[in-house]
């Protein structure tokens, strides 16, 4: 299965959760749950996007992560006869922000490092 149809399966799951929350406090349903998955196909369009395997992982995390804190925020809204609490769901939103930092750094890190390889390799032209 391509990256542009499991993504948008997954955005369509996360806009789908959304609406079921959006449901259980009493608010309307829209088309907010559409968002993700329209803003991911419309990336997978550009080919310097679809073909960085970077700029795919750090977008989808954060298009997760944009879903996990509107969650968050209809959670906190929430009237007083839905007992639930909040906290596992932000303890994951900040643990994929710092996901999102280290695979942003390593990959930078590593793609400094091979240029620094490269560079130091003798040319092999005569």
């Amino acid at each position: 299965m391509p990256v542009f149809v499991g993504n948008v399966m997954v955005m369509l799951a996360y806009g789908l959760l959304l609406n079921a929350f959006r449901s259980f406090c009493n608010k309307p349903l829209g088309y907010h749950w559409a968002f993700g998955a329209i803003f991911w196909a419309v990336l997978c369009l550009i080919p310097d996007f679809y073909h960085s395997m970077l700029l795919r992982i750090i977008v989808s995390c954060l298009l997760c992560v944009f879903y996990t804190s509107a969650l968050i925020m209809l959670l906190a809204q929430a009237p007083a006869e839905l007992k639930a609490t909040y906290w596992p769901a932000s303890y994951c939103c900040g643990y994929t922000c710092c996901s999102i930092l280290r695979v942003s750094f390593s990959t930078a890190v590593s793609r400094r490092v091979s240029m620094v390889r490269l560079a130091a390799q003798p040319s092999q032209c005569m």
